[in-house]
């Protein structure tokens, strides 16, 4: 599975075994975007909640591009929205190969879930 970096890949992980709750494909997959850029998770964090991540709280003005698109993509994957158009994912000027990688990865997380997780975790 992809992560940027340590960094990345301990807060993400570290914010799923730390919640008690089985977590929908949606949650998990937004939650994998916001918890990928320092700034953006520090903007975030407080806004994620166990079961719910509240998108219109989450305010992105005066942060650089790529933070308000993976907002959006992120709040597409969580709300089953299109605001982000495939013009804007596929702009190799706007997304550069490695946040590409990370939606990509976001996807597939929508997508498979627990499944593609390098954890394992058992609910009851």
């Amino acid at each position: 599975m992809y992560f940027r970096n340590r960094i990345h890949e301990q807060i993400y992980l570290d914010s799923l075994k730390n919640n008690p709750f089985r977590c929908t494909e949606q949650y998990l997959a937004a939650l994998y975007i916001l918890t990928s850029d320092k700034l953006l998770w520090r903007i975030s964090k407080a806004k994620v909640k166990a079961k719910k991540i509240r998108f219109n709280a989450i305010k992105v003005y005066g942060t650089a591009s790529i933070q308000y698109i993976l907002v959006k993509v992120a709040s597409d994957l969580y709300r089953d929205t299109a605001y982000s158009s495939y013009k804007e994912l596929c702009d190799k000027y706007l997304i550069s190969d490695r946040y590409f990688e990370l939606i990509i990865t976001a996807m597939h997380i929508r997508r498979y879930g627990y499944d593609y997780l390098p954890i394992k975790r058992t609910f009851n």
